[in-house]
């Protein structure tokens, strides 16, 4: 029902500096990113579509945005920042056990409209009182910068936002709804 529940964040993109020898070790060169201190606070602004602007609307939702190399092969230079929605266990602190990164999968959905609509659909539910529930947006999706855009206007009032971009879904897209994809690929602006 909650979907995949991700541990680890640094899925949006796997540092090629190895492993470290020892669990608990930050890897030479990401020390500013793993030390950050998030501060959430209201999520005015995050929304990137009017459901979400309704959805994150509720006073108990917050949000931050973490840092990351936009190059993991280059931590100096660029940088995303990933935005994250997080939902506060409702309980009591001394019953919380701690919290659950939920990802809805892909590629390209929003772990932030995801969490929100989890945390809505459970309600008071023994998972929403012991648990904060945290939703993040993949690097280029909604809220998090920068955005790749994929379609047009059209396309997405068409709701035709189906795409075959490192998926292989071309034919599948094909066959499923009709859409063709023109010869020169995605339409992906990063």
């Amino acid at each position: 029902m909650i979907g995949a529940v991700i541990l680890v964040l640094s899925a949006c993109g796997q540092p090629i500096f190895g492993h470290p020898s020892n669990p608990g070790e930050i890897p030479v060169g990401l020390e500013r990113f793993y030390n950050q201190k998030l501060t959430f606070g209201s999520c005015e602004g995050y929304a990137t579509t009017d459901a979400d602007a309704k959805a994150f609307a509720n006073d108990t939702f917050e949000c931050a945005r973490l840092e990351v190399p936009l190059d993991y092969q280059n931590p100096r230079g660029r940088t995303a920042q990933i935005a994250l929605l997080r939902v506060p266990a409702k309980g009591k602190p001394s019953k919380r056990i701690g919290s659950l990164l939920l990802n809805p999968g892909g590629p390209g959905a929003s772990g932030m409209s995801y969490a929100s609509l989890v945390a809505t659909t459970l309600g008071e539910h023994p998972i929403t009182e012991r648990f904060d529930l945290i939703g993040f947006d993949p690097r280029g999706v909604a809220a998090s910068t920068p955005a790749l855009d994929c379609f047009t206007d059209a396309e997405r009032e068409a709701n035709l936002l189906v795409n075959s971009i490192n998926s292989g879904g071309k034919d599948y897209t094909d066959h499923l709804i009709g859409l063709k994809i023109p010869a020169d690929g995605a339409r992906c602006v990063l």
